[in-house]
């Protein structure tokens, strides 16, 4: 089984080598004979010309007409931000683009009850931390207490020991 199967093999590779050589063959015969007929290589496109219609130039003044489209923005430009954030409930009616205001002009007004919710805030915590202090320094006497306490019963260990 293995002799028909390499042989088949074998008979199947002779036949594209002849085939390749065939076509290799026939190119080569074909370039011979264009060569003797003189075509050679052939030659690039001749060039192309086109003819035009001229007219004689005459110098002219023009003032050329620009249309454009677009949007004028200004150079400088300002944005205003608060320290706080909040729903704003006012602003001013010079406050739009190309506006004037004058100085002390109120531009927004922001809703006040976040503020004044941060300010209560503020304030409990501000006397919270009183309270604590009040605690320390309390706590602070106390300890010195102890310590003078502690004095004494070293002081009265020491002459008892002394005794």
């Amino acid at each position: 089984m293995r002799f028909m199967t390499r042989t088949l093999l074998g008979t199947l590779l002779i036949c594209l080598t002849l085939g390749l050589l065939t076509l290799a063959a026939g190119s080569l015969y074909r370039a011979a004979q264009s060569e003797a007929e003189g075509g050679g290589r052939e030659r690039g496109a001749r060039e192309r010309v086109f003819a035009v219609n001229t007219a004689p130039l005459v110098p002219v003044r023009a003032t050329p007409s620009i249309t454009t489209y677009g949007e004028v923005v200004s150079a400088k430009s300002l944005q205003l931000r608060t320290e706080i954030g909040g729903r704003i409930v006012d602003f001013s009616p010079n406050l739009v683009a190309g506006g004037r205001v004058a100085e002390g002009e109120v531009l927004i007004r922001l809703d006040p009850a976040r503020v004044e919710t941060a300010l209560d805030l503020a304030v409990t915590e501000e006397a919270e931390a009183e309270a604590v202090l009040a605690e320390a320094r309390g706590a602070v006497a106390l300890a010195g207490d102890d310590v003078r306490a502690a004095e004494v019963q070293r002081d009265l260990r020491e002459t008892a020991l002394a005794r």
